[in-house]
């Protein structure tokens, strides 16, 4: 019979999609950024118009990025789940291989089957216990042979899953360096548009936000703002009942019978009489910005949020009212407005009752502007993170698993 070796390996998970920038960011940074924005505002003065052609091919190339970008993030989040499953799997067996080799150590090896065999009553008992501690060694063999495929297995899929993210980095860069090269000619590819002075009022908001949070202009935001937020471990549905009436992605529907075509930066969800009906924040987090009657997208709130370690921002527009102010603490539960949508003449984008929801990667005003390229290179299907029925069917509360 083969001698137990033991041997065990730790293995440690990746995180998955590390948001933090790997330069480190104080509140200062922030202010020298908004002030050299300001200054481009000034200057920068471009063409807006755009062919159809032209719309064509953008919607093409972009197109294709964020599908490759898409595809990445569910393989990521598939192999985290493989890695997690594998990962339980060998500290299970471990223990396990640490029980029988107390047993061996303890009875001194292989002469505990020896005992156990020559001590039957009979020669069918003998039998019957030498098929026994057969089976027990070859169980041990079978055992360490599985631990050992498990942790190769883990050492492939962690690699794959490191290969994935230099994929989904490069895609993303790829996706922001063409948002970047559009200008101010966003404003007719995007279904929501901002322009620069509202996105400046946003990091003006989540600087004072950082300010009266105790941030000093020399501080690491990773470490000062970041550590202020709630920890939470999942994503909720932001209503109580409803369904999708616009998914995330590219788009053509018709407005005022004119056939339009765009790129839709998040989910609306809708239902029946849900007007003025109360909206949630998605998960634990803490309120970063706020806009009031903007003219596309009306009221808007944002909120930085930290789950299970990795930092994301929801947003939420075409509020009939806000219930939540800059810098508050909110949880899954807490009412951050009502759906608008409907009988808001300040809102231009939207004709009917809903609340459009968009979810984001990294945080907005720390890692990125809202609106701005890098902004829409860290879109994020709310549909791979927020448990939502398929297509249009119909939910009825905020938890209940489809």
């Amino acid at each position: 019979m083969k001698k137990l070796i033991n041997i065990f390996i730790f293995i440690t998970i990746l995180n998955f999609f590390p948001t933090t920038n790997v330069d480190a960011k104080t509140l200062g940074d922030l202010k020298n950024e908004l002030s050299q924005t300001e200054q481009e505002l000034k200057e920068n003065k471009e063409d807006k118009q755009v062919t159809e052609q032209e719309m064509t091919n953008i919607n093409s190339d972009i197109k294709g990025i964020q599908n490759t970008i898409t595809k990445n993030y569910e393989t990521i989040d598939k192999l985290n789940k493989e890695i997690e499953i594998l990962n339980n799997d060998i500290e299970e067996k471990t223990q396990e291989i640490k029980e029988i080799l107390n047993f061996t150590q303890i009875s001194s090896g292989d002469s505990a089957y020896l005992e156990y065999m020559f001590g039957a009553k009979d020669f069918t008992d003998f039998i019957y216990r030498t098929a026994v501690a057969e089976q027990m060694s070859s169980y041990n063999d079978t055992l360490i042979e599985q631990y050992n495929n498990n942790i190769k297995t883990n050492k492939q899929k962690t690699e794959q899953l490191k290969q994935q993210k230099i994929e989904l980095d490069k895609k993303q860069k790829e996706l922001e360096s063409k948002y970047d090269s559009l200008g101010s000619k966003l404003e007719d590819i995007v279904d929501i548009q901002v322009d620069i002075e509202e996105s400046i009022k946003v990091q003006k908001e989540i600087i004072e936000m950082y300010q009266k949070k105790g941030c000093k202009d020399t501080e690491n935001i990773a470490t000062c703002g970041k550590k202020t937020l709630p920890p939470d471990t999942k994503f909720w549905r932001p209503v109580e009942y409803g369904f999708v009436s616009s998914n995330f992605g590219y788009r053509t529907y018709y407005l005022g019978g004119k056939k339009v075509s765009d790129f839709h930066t998040g989910l609306d969800i809708t239902g029946k009489s849900i007007l003025g009906k109360p909206v949630y924040s998605t998960a634990n987090g803490t309120v970063a910005a706020i806009t009031r009657k903007y003219r596309c997208g009306g009221n808007m709130v944002y909120i930085h949020h930290n789950i299970n370690g990795k930092y994301y921002t929801s947003l939420y527009m075409h509020l009939l009212t806000i219930n939540v102010s800059k810098g508050q603490t909110v949880t899954r539960n807490t009412v951050i407005g009502h759906v608008g949508g409907a009988s808001t003449p300040w809102d231009s984008c939207s004709t009917g009752a809903h609340v459009h929801f968009t979810l984001l990667s990294g945080l907005v005003g720390t890692d990125y502007y809202a609106f701005s390229s890098k902004f829409y290179a860290k879109l994020l299907n709310p549909r791979s993170y927020v448990n939502i029925p398929s297509g249009s069917k119909s939910f009825s509360d905020r938890i209940t698993s489809y």
